[in-house]
């Protein structure tokens, strides 16, 4: 596996293993790829990098939460705050053993959703 990728996939499971960055649940935590994974935001390549450890029941449509993030994406930000605001308080927990480039935390911190 190539090194960046397999580098992306441990920065996914650090996340993962935060648990849901809204409720702390630990199970049935999935990653939400907030804007895709290809994603650019000021020509940096962002989307492997902006995401959120969310339940199931935050993050997809057949989730039991009217504001699950693909049910209602404008219910969920203004119930639990911006995505970018989310990835921080994530990242600082992992920060130590997954550092990025400035370039692109600058990035996912001038994305607005």
């Amino acid at each position: 596996m190539h090194t960046g990728i397999k580098r992306l996939r441990e920065f996914e499971e650090a996340f993962r293993e935060l648990g849901c960055c809204v409720t702390g649940a630990t199970n049935g935590v999935q990653i939400h790829h907030v804007k895709g994974r290809k994603f650019k935001h000021n020509k940096v390549l962002i989307g492997g990098h902006f995401i959120l450890p969310l339940h199931y029941d935050l993050h997809m449509v057949t989730g039991s939460n009217p504001n699950a993030y693909h049910k209602n994406k404008r219910g969920f930000i203004d119930e639990f705050g911006q995505p970018r605001d989310l990835w921080l308080k994530c990242y600082t927990k992992v920060q130590d053993l997954y550092s990025i480039e400035e370039s692109i935390i600058n990035s996912i911190m001038d994305c607005r959703i």
